[in-house]
């Protein structure tokens, strides 16, 4: 049984434009669990959104090389069916520096990749950089993916509740994103997001989790008119659908007017629950945000979730719903691009030679050995 079968969704497939990899498991493993997630949600295409660090210190410096790895092996056998959305890697040091974000950019580009995914944007790691959304220091990385087209996915900000502790969801506590005067303000990362898009008006721009603005009806209305190239994707952050339920009709009339500008997604990674489907559906992670999202979209009568409770399903018409889960990513991604192999490989030979020498480091070493062995793998594999 599927999912679609056993919630009594609508036979409609989907492409989840933004999943990531989870370091704990090694790259092969991945394909084997994005292949199950892919067959019991009726995926067509998905998108990976390689990461190579966050604030609190977690690195991965070898994410898009596992990111382009799994990419190839999986078109090999459904053509189309996987896109990798690279990351650029901070070191937090004098080698930050806009030759270099170019550099890194360009490098990505050539190896393969379909667009590009940033986190600068979220609190943590606005702070850990230093480094303004707008700042100079990424102008020649930003204008360099403008001129190619390519389309970014950029988490700004997090819940504007973050920035009040006696108000902040319980899940935002327990993960640490409860922000004091020491981080950048809510309106400060929003004014900053304005800022990039004033510089570069022809970016094209999805900011995730909605924009953390399901708030704010007329200023995401405002957004969609003043800079035509901005789209939103619906990875939860669920609060934005307790946001939908405040004003149900007008968000309604948003995401009819605005159709052709959201795309589904559930920030879903490759935690291993095992062989069984059903498995990843009842975990707390990817089964609970791939449902959330679809019982918002499509259900017609409220229902209850377990951390935001009770929501009003917007209960999209079907002609919507095909674009927000399938027509808009094919309309904006088309075919996936080629990886290019032999550049693949002397990035994983470059990265294992900079761990070697200590240059690198991942973010624990009970991780470490998956890690080296998951850029490994993606060497012999790219090298032959």
């Amino acid at each position: 049984m599927t999912n679609r079968e056993k919630n009594g969704f609508s036979n409609q497939p989907l492409c989840d434009s933004h999943l990531h990899i989870e370091k704990g498991t090694s790259a092969d493993r991945a394909i084997e669990i994005f292949n199950i997630i892919c067959d019991y949600y009726n995926y067509e295409r998905i998108c990976i959104c390689a990461l190579t660090g966050l604030g609190g210190g977690f690195k991965d410096p070898g994410g898009n090389i596992k990111a382009l790895y799994i990419k190839s092996k999986m078109n090999e056998a459904r053509r189309n069916n996987c896109y990798v959305f690279g990351h650029i890697y901070h070191h937090h040091d004098g080698k930050d520096t806009a030759d270099g974000y170019l550099r890194q950019v360009k490098k990505l580009y050539e190896m393969g990749v379909d667009g590009y995914k940033f986190i600068e944007g979220k609190p943590d790691y606005r702070k850990d950089t230093g480094f303004a959304i707008d700042d100079p220091i990424y102008d020649k990385m930003y204008a360099f993916i403008e001129e190619k087209g390519l389309p970014i996915t950029h988490h700004i900000a997090d819940p504007r509740k973050c920035w009040d502790v006696k108000n902040a969801s319980p899940i935002a506590i327990a993960r640490g994103w409860v922000y004091d005067e020491s981080f950048q303000t809510f309106d400060r990362l929003r004014a900053e997001t304005e800022g990039l898009l004033k510089k570069f008006p022809k970016l094209k721009v999805t900011f995730a989790h909605f924009f953390f603005i399901s708030d704010e009806l007329e200023e995401a209305r405002r957004f969609m008119d003043t800079y035509p190239n901005v789209s939103f994707d619906m990875t939860p952050g669920g609060e934005m659908f307790v946001g939908f339920s405040k004003d149900h009709d007008g968000w309604v009339k948003f995401f009819n007017d605005y159709s052709d500008r959201i795309y589904y997604g559930t920030d879903t990674y490759n935690f291993d629950y095992g062989n069984n489907p059903e498995s990843y559906e009842d975990s707390g992670d990817a089964g609970h945000r791939n449902n959330l999202v679809r019982f918002a979209l499509e259900r017609t009568e409220p229902f209850e979730d377990i951390h935001y409770g009770t929501i009003i399903p917007l209960s999209l018409s079907e002609d919507v719903r095909k674009k927000i889960y399938h027509d808009n990513f094919v309309n904006r991604q088309g075919d996936a691009r080629e990886v290019n192999k032999e550049l693949c490989a002397l990035e994983a030979a470059n990265i294992l030679d900079a761990y070697e020498h200590g240059l690198l480091t991942p973010h624990t070493h009970s991780e470490f050995d998956e890690e080296l062995g998951s850029v490994k793998a993606a060497y012999e594999y790219f090298a032959k």
